[in-house]
């Protein structure tokens, strides 16, 4: 009498394909989870970067902003931000408006970060901000007012770890090529940056004497924000740790 029924043979190819489609599964997931992470990212970085054009656009023209002034400190002024706010205080009163951005892969964590440290230390998720009169180090320029045309301000979205280095050739499918435009931007598979402001000048001695010499120029902010992550740790072309 023929028995019914799986032979031992059937019964391991069924599980192996169960297996493979399961890991099929799984990596379709992910992948689906991490695109939805970046759409997320990139709409915050679209938001923050349309604040920032706009509130420069109401410095320079005088105009009354809604946004709270906040200094370096995390102190609060009292006062909405105008066209005497310098670009460091301007970049932390930006920050906390947006405070209820989180990093999408970190939910636990801020968005933005206030800094002038370089892109290989920086996390996925993270958002920086940093005035940059494109003379110098990040941070030149940091004392000029908002109301001053000769104002420029940096955003970057780190969709990967350390961004423009999370490759070590520094390259990831794009790179930053500033140029004199009043906006230039940037997109890559690692990292998307825009420029704000006038101009950048044909001299850093043009650029301050447009900003009416402002002093202290240049503003280091030599940490990155503690509530947005901090500081990626290890070398270009690794993860953070």
């Amino acid at each position: 009498m023929k028995q019914s029924g799986f032979s031992l043979v059937e019964l391991l190819v069924v599980v192996a394909i169960i297996g493979v489609l399961a890991g099929v599964g799984i990596v379709g997931y992910d992948r689906y989870v991490n695109n939805a992470r970046i759409k997320v990212a990139i709409q915050n970085y679209e938001t923050v970067s349309r604040a920032v054009g706009f509130e420069l656009t109401v410095a320079n023209n005088e105009l009354s902003s809604a946004v709270n002034e906040v200094q370096s400190d995390g102190t609060a002024t009292g006062n909405k931000i105008s066209s005497t706010t310098t670009c460091n205080d301007f970049l932390f009163s930006v920050k906390e408006h947006f405070a209820e951005f989180k990093n999408p892969w970190n939910p636990s964590l801020e968005a933005i970060t206030v800094d002038t440290v370089g892109q290989s230390a920086h996390r996925q998720g993270q958002i920086q901000l940093v005035c940059y009169s494109m003379f110098g180090n990040f941070g030149n320029g940091g004392g000029c007012p908002i109301g001053m045309d000769a104002c420029r301000v940096l955003v970057i979205n780190y969709l990967k770890d350390r961004g423009r280095w999370n490759t070590t050739d520094g390259l990831c499918g794009g790179t930053m090529a500033p140029g004199t435009t009043d906006l230039t931007e940037t997109q890559s598979d690692c990292v998307w940056i825009k420029f704000f402001g006038g101009n950048k000048r044909a001299t850093v001695a043009e650029a301050q004497a447009d900003c009416g010499n402002p002093s202290p120029w240049y503003i280091q902010n030599s940490t990155i924000s503690a509530d947005a992550g901090g500081s990626c740790g290890g070398s270009s072309g690794q993860p953070c740790t």
